[in-house]
């Protein structure tokens, strides 16, 4: 079911979790929904789903949340935290709204931020990555339901690979799979 467009403009079906959206991509498949005789101002929902609750209607409680949609997934991608597998990374273009965010959660920033491996080129920053190598070469993309990475390696007889939270975690099991492969 799409999205509802709080701006009125269109229905439009969200296609990724929310820290993977940029700011105006989620703030059009976002609602924020005023509360009254709460401690908050709004609630804001994705898909359906509560993100909680913000202290500002409009575009600042949807910021608030996208921030902090952003900063959850960059924590719990930390090395010092115990991730569950459900968490994914936020798009490069969505850490880049929040520079703040790089400095405070560094290392998996630098996840997010990595480039692909030489000889593989990139549909955008942090996107879908190709390579035309017969052996080492693929197709590294991330799923819309789900943000999972997946890999479909072009070495005749490896299967696709699925699963992966990051995008370099991807390469690393598609290099992984060529090297017990031949």
């Amino acid at each position: 079911m799409p999205a509802f467009d709080p701006i009125g403009v269109v229905p439009i079906p969200a296609r990724n979790l929310p820290q993977q959206l940029t700011f105006i991509e989620f703030a059009r498949a976002a609602m924020i929904k005023p509360l009254i005789n709460h401690g908050r101002k709004a609630e804001v929902f994705f898909e359906g789903e509560s993100l909680g609750f913000v202290d500002a209607l409009g575009d600042g409680g949807l910021r608030q949340a996208h921030k902090r949609e952003v900063n959850n997934a960059l924590y719990w991608a930390s090395p010092d935290t115990e991730a569950s597998s459900d968490v994914f990374l936020p798009s490069v273009a969505a850490l880049a709204e929040y520079p703040e965010l790089v400095t405070l959660y560094s290392e998996a920033a630098a996840l997010v931020q990595s480039a692909p491996p030489e000889g593989w080129s990139e549909s955008e920053p942090g996107g879908l990555a190709t390579n035309v190598d017969l052996i080492y070469g693929g197709i590294v993309d991330c799923t819309i339901q789900n943000g999972e990475w997946f890999v479909v390696p072009h070495l005749e007889g490896l299967p696709v690979l699925e699963g992966f939270k990051t995008r370099s975690l991807a390469f690393d099991a598609l290099n992984n799979a060529i090297e017990h492969s031949l």
